[in-house]
């Protein structure tokens, strides 16, 4: 149902500067200058993130990926794009450094099949970053605002996701302030 209302909507979304902004701040805070080399931005829309992955991690491949085959068509960045549901990834296993995803993570379906989806994906060490350009309050808020089958997308709790990262075998940390970041890193055997 979301797939179709985000289809539906993709000629009139726009990226915001605001939310590019958001992330480049949550970003600096939070992530450490590493050597990524493949990085897969999920739920993508129309690639806001995008930029500023290259920005941050000038060496690296990055890769799209939406469940809308329209917000994917209407991506103006020149990178890899891949038509998926994030709990259902076709990419290898350990073959992704950092998996990030941004304002999206509401809209995953079965966001504990997401997270060991991802933990499949991402390299030994990898990194798992889940961010909001708002607070768990504000955007659950706007969600419940809205009519059709976007009022239901709702943000669990960090702690609750914090939960499902730890049965998944991450190494966790959070913060919540203007905007969420919740990060896990992808334990070793």
């Amino acid at each position: 149902m979301q797939k179709r209302e985000f289809d539906r909507i993709a000629d009139r979304w726009k990226n915001s500067e605001k939310v590019e902004r958001a992330a480049r701040r949550l970003l600096r805070r939070f992530m450490k200058k590493r050597g990524f080399s493949m990085i897969l931005d999920v739920g993508c829309g129309k690639g806001v993130l995008l930029p500023v992955l290259e920005d941050f991690f000038k060496d690296a491949r990055i890769i799209g990926l939406d469940f809308s085959h329209e917000m994917l068509k209407s991506l103006s960045h020149h990178c890899q794009k891949i038509q998926s549901r994030a709990e259902e990834i076709p990419m290898k296993e350990g073959s992704v450094d950092l998996l990030i995803t941004m304002n999206a993570f509401p809209h995953f379906e079965d966001k504990e099949k997401f997270i060991r989806e991802a933990c499949r994906v991402l390299k030994e060490g990898g990194a798992l970053v889940i961010l909001h350009s708002i607070n768990r309050k504000r955007i659950n808020r706007f969600h419940r605002s809205l009519k059709g089958p976007l009022r239901n997308a709702m943000m669990p709790s960090p702690r609750h996701v914090l939960s499902m990262m730890k049965k998944a075998e991450f190494k966790t940390d959070w913060y919540e302030g203007k905007g969420l970041i919740i990060i896990g890193e992808k334990k070793g055997r």
